[in-house]
């Protein structure tokens, strides 16, 4: 009689982010025991094909070990005798995956995509909210590239697959090392607002226009019944999608002791380092990656998390519990809880993030970037209002009556 397996792929838990591809396709291992998710490395990729990310806590490895051979052997010495020891039952370690190859994206991909910036709605939004000089300059801080195809998305609905077209205009957040080697990109399709392109996805559910450059590039490629290039095929078997944060190729010309500040998302890292000059802005693109291995370029430096915020204070314990952890590993991390403190109960409810008060609650209010009160030689000459015209500018733009401003001219007195 086979003894059934401790561990299964647990997919009622629901689907995680791969920490291979990056794609929201992960089956975690569940200790059936305890019920408990072993630890994140242990799991399945479902893209087969395409990524092919496993690692079964019953894999030994070339150490002969595996996770479940330390498990068996601490709960055997625990109970050897037939009495429990003394002693607590160490935690096992649990052994680490072989590292694949990373793979680097050729540089000239990269710089193609650097222009086209009047077809970016990103790079739109930016120019509307900084002008031009401030905008061009974060844009070429963060190397912010354009996909100029259309955005097509292949989904799987019910039997058969579907091909669903979003237009032009998306960006790309490439991921960089500190000498500027590019190792992947994220290619977002945001609205003339700055919000993410939402769709309804073959489930029923809502998913957004957000998926690797390489797999935009793929999607391409197949549809112009183009062959795939020896780069890419070799990009989709091998190493980490995203093995930095974005933002780290700011390190070879910020200064020594410049605080890093860190967030979840690029689009936040951006609209925060117009805001805020004197931190050096990164985005880890996920709070699953952040990490030893992915923060390791920043171990020296004094590094500053801003939490998104939840409806009952999750995400900001989640993120507590990895500063914790990396602190006790050498990095010299903080946790910023102004978020926490400002949003309103629906705020957090709607789970609001940095950019948002940039974009609602600060500029809207206002009409003008906060950070200019604090500057009297860089103090606006104008304030946005409400448009008269914003019925006509709707209809010609589809960013709605309420949103459309205009500039008007400030008086003030002295």
């Amino acid at each position: 009689m086979s003894t059934p397996y401790r561990y299964k792929l647990h997919s009622k838990s629901g689907k995680l982010y791969c920490p291979s591809c990056g794609r929201r396709t992960y089956v975690p291992y569940r200790d059936d025991r305890t019920g408990d998710l072993l630890p994140e490395e242990f799991g399945r990729c479902d893209r087969e094909a395409n990524c092919n990310y496993s690692f079964s806590p019953y894999d030994k490895g070339t150490s002969g070990v595996s996770y479940s051979d330390q498990v068996y052997e601490a709960d055997r010495q625990q109970w050897k005798g037939g009495q429990v020891t003394p002693q607590a039952r160490p935690a096992p370690a649990p052994k680490q995956p072989p590292t694949p190859e990373l793979q680097q994206i050729p540089a000239d991909v990269f710089t193609r995509s650097l222009g086209n910036y009047e077809a970016n709605h990103f790079a739109y939004m930016l120019k509307g909210h900084f002008g031009n000089t401030h905008a061009q300059e974060l844009i070429e801080r963060f190397r912010i590239g354009t996909y100029k195809a259309n955005y097509r998305i292949t989904q799987n609905v019910g039997d058969r697959f579907k091909v669903e077209d979003f237009g032009k205009g998306g960006t790309i957040f490439w991921c960089q090392d500190v000498d500027g080697n590019t190792y992947g990109g994220q290619g977002v399709l945001f609205s003339v607002d700055a919000r993410t392109v939402k769709f309804k996805d073959g489930e029923g559910g809502f998913d957004r226009c957000n998926r690797p450059i390489h797999y935009l590039i793929k999607s391409y490629l197949k549809e112009q019944g183009k062959a795939l290039p020896e780069w890419l095929e070799r990009y989709e078997v091998t190493g980490d999608k995203f093995p930095y944060p974005f933002g780290l190729h700011q390190l070879a010309t910020a200064p020594p002791d410049q605080t890093i500040g860190i967030v979840e998302s690029p689009k936040t890292a951006v609209l925060a380092a117009g805001h805020f000059p004197d931190l050096c802005w990164m985005a880890i693109w996920s709070l699953s990656y952040l990490n030893k291995a992915r923060l390791n370029p920043l171990r020296r430096r004094n590094i500053v998390l801003f939490p998104d915020t939840s409806a009952n204070g999750t995400a900001f314990e989640r993120w507590k519990q990895k500063a914790d952890e990396l602190n006790t590993k050498g990095f010299n991390i903080t946790l910023s809880d102004y978020l926490e403190r400002a949003a309103t109960p629906e705020q957090k409810e709607q789970g609001y993030d940095l950019a948002d008060f940039i974009l609602k609650e600060w500029v809207e209010k206002k009409g003008y970037p906060p950070t200019w009160d604090n500057k009297p030689n860089a103090m606006p000459t104008i304030e946005l209002l409400q448009s008269p015209n914003g019925e006509y500018w709707s209809n010609q733009t589809g960013v709605e009556p309420g949103r459309v401003l205009r500039p008007v001219p400030l008086h003030r007195v002295g």
